[in-house]
């Protein structure tokens, strides 16, 4: 319920540039809800997933999503969700434009 909450909100937000939602426990079933929403998001530079138990298969039907996004260039998703490294290799490869891939600490 959250994440429907949460993608119709983010439909408003046209111009947006950065979204961080950490912390979230948004899950496979979310993260698939919430990439409709992300992918309307044309200004969207930064998005940060971190820490929100998010799988192999959450991580892959986002793709489609942000690869439409040509002014992303920021992408945390795999610190701290359950994404395979063969799984993190492979999004990489299918989104060469992303330059950012880690939180710096």
């Amino acid at each position: 319920e959250g994440a429907i909450a949460l993608a119709a909100a983010i439909k408003e937000l046209k111009l947006l540039s950065i979204l961080a939602i950490p912390y979230n426990n948004i899950g496979n079933e979310g993260i698939m809800t919430l990439a409709g929403a992300i992918k309307e998001l044309k200004t969207l530079t930064n998005l940060y997933m971190t820490n929100n138990c998010i799988g192999d298969e959450g991580a892959i039907a986002l793709v489609p999503a942000v690869r439409e996004l040509v002014s992303l260039t920021t992408l945390y998703i795999f610190e701290e969700n359950n994404i395979s490294k063969n799984t993190e290799a492979d999004i990489k490869l299918q989104l060469p434009a992303v330059t950012r891939w880690f939180q710096l600490t």
